[in-house]
This record gives C-alpha cells, sequence and structure tokens, in this order.
C-alpha cells in the first residue's frame, strides 16, 4: 500500500485524482474520496437540544446509534452542492449530514454490515 493511502480494515482509500468518476479536471487539493449518498437529510431523524437537556427523547431511540450533535441555524450556511446536484436539481447539503454519511460510510466498511439508519441531534 502506498504511503498516500489510507486503510480501514480490508478497505483502500486513494485519494481522488482529478479525472475520477464523473469529475473532469476537479481540483482535488487534500485527501479527497468519493462519498456513497444515501438520501436526504429528511432521512435522519433529527431533535433538538432543548428536548435533549429536557429528556424528553425516549432512551430507546437512541439505543444502539450513533448520535451526532450540530448546529442548524441559517446564518451557519453551511450547505454544499453533492454529486446528486445538476442543472436542473440543485440538491444541497449540510456539513451535518455529510459527516452522517462519512460515518455510515465508514462504519458499514469496518464492520462489514449494511446501516440503515443514523440518528443526529440538532
Amino acid at each position: 500500500m502506498s504511503e498516500c493511502h489510507i486503510q480501514l480494515g480490508k478497505t483502500v482509500f486513494k485519494p481522488l485524482q482529478p479525472n475520477d468518476g464523473n469529475y473532469i479536471r476537479a481540483k482535488t487539493g487534500g485527501y479527497q474520496i468519493l462519498l456513497s449518498y444515501h438520501g436526504t437529510k429528511a432521512q435522519f431523524q433529527t431533535f433538538s437540544i432543548t428536548y435533549l437537556l429536557a429528556n424528553r427523547i425516549p432512551p430507546q431511540t437512541l439505543e444502539s446509534r450513533i448520535a451526532l450533535i450540530g448546529a442548524t441555524p441559517e446564518s451557519i450556511k453551511d450547505s454544499f452542492l453533492t454529486s446528486y446536484s445538476s442543472h436542473h436539481c440543485n440538491l444541497v447539503v449540510g456539513k451535518r449530514q455529510i459527516h452522517i454519511e462519512m460515518m455510515t460510510q465508514f462504519y458499514r466498511i469496518l464492520t462489514q454490515t449494511n446501516v440503515s439508519k443514523a440518528h443526529y441531534l440538532c
């Protein structure tokens, strides 16, 4: 394995190259990998931090789940176009969803399982 590659379990992540996949002359600075998106933020259950602090989230809802805590105000402006974006449809996601997708992808690779749901707190 090259010293420029990252390995998780048996899977080796090779850095994105400028013409990989559907990319053409992409800017590939840093260590970028292709991300496998599984839908929109509507597929991820969210809760307010107020609910968490008031003990209004049933414990079984988060049992055996990974919970991410993040901010959601529009003033943060954390929207990004995805591989599903096109001239006709600008599918925009926030950093929270990107982190969920990354964690889900890495978890699936490490455990050799198919994760169907992720929960995060907003």
